[in-house]
């Protein structure tokens, strides 16, 4: 697992052109729509429930939050499909793009709906499910935009964290073994100083990594480092570097799991309060 084989690692190997992401205009256009109706939606709210002390109380109002509980729904399902991986119903690209979509019209439907009531502690607790689902929703949405324009530019072979991680545990193995051989012509290191050099690399991550900065700005931390891996052989020294980058990597694609379970959490919380407050309105309207 040296120098020679380092393509093999995600972000090894050097990618001579941009990658160019396709046009997508037919998506570019129905998001445009998405945006349209849903100030037309704003708007047509506003103006039914005029005067009203409750506007979700009205006819409208109850329209609104059961459009948007239905749209709700069917977006918590995108969730349950990016867990499936590999499952066959709907390519991960069609949910992701009607998860966008359809989102902005749910978020329109059920924001007009609820507004920003607390007049009793089930309808805080259901409103901090739904606002915290909207705003884990907005953060993620403007997360993966600026991961997946770094990633195009910079990541030159796709991978995901399955991948990124037995990368991973592979340049440790083979830097471990190193630190083990024995022999006349064996590096002569330890594993402590292994530690040593990951930890160096792991602080250095740690204060650059939100920066987003391009593998040259990485092979420069390696350069700064060297302190900490004088003691490494040139081999050992290339598998930190390659370690590195898979880290980086790793970071990233963990960041947004960890994102995507909270959300998810937030996510059925706020659907089961909806279902809930549908039920309860219906046995005890105003």
């Amino acid at each position: 697992m040296g120098a020679s084989d380092s393509s093999a690692i995600p972000g090894a190997a050097v990618r001579p052109d941009v990658a160019t992401r396709p046009t997508r205009t037919g998506y570019r256009v129905l998001t445009v729509l998405a945006w349209l109706l849903s100030g037309g939606l704003i708007w047509f709210y506003l103006q039914a429930t005029a005067g009203a002390e409750v506007p979700a109380a009205t006819q409208w109002g109850r329209y609104y939050g059961l459009a948007g509980t239905v749209l709700f729904a069917f977006l918590a399902l995108y969730g349950l499909r990016r867990i499936s991986y590999r499952s066959r119903s709907g390519t991960l690209q069609f949910w992701y793009r009607a998860h966008l979509v359809l989102g902005l019209i749910a978020l329109v439907l059920l924001g007009c709906h609820s507004g920003f009531q607390f007049r009793s502690p089930f309808l805080t607790a259901l409103q901090i499910g739904y606002w915290g689902t909207v705003g884990t929703g907005v953060f993620g949405w403007l997360y993966q935009t600026l991961i997946r324009w770094w990633m195009v530019r910079h990541e030159y072979t796709p991978s995901v964290l399955t991948e990124i991680n037995a990368s991973r545990d592979r340049i440790l193995t083979r830097l471990y073994t190193l630190a083990e051989a024995e022999g006349p012509g064996a590096p002569k290191f330890s594993k402590q100083d292994v530690d040593r050099a990951v930890r160096a690399m792991a602080a250095r991550r740690s204060a650059n990594l939100w920066r987003m900065p391009d593998w040259n700005f990485w092979d420069g931390q390696v350069d700064a480092a060297a302190a900490e891996l004088t003691p490494l052989s040139m081999e050992a020294r290339q598998l930190v570097r390659d370690l590195n980058q898979v880290e980086v990597l790793r970071s990233y694609h963990r960041f947004m799991r960890g994102w995507t379970l909270y959300h998810l959490l937030l996510t059925a919380v706020a659907v089961q309060m909806v279902v809930w407050h549908i039920i309860t309105v219906s046995l005890y309207p105003r």
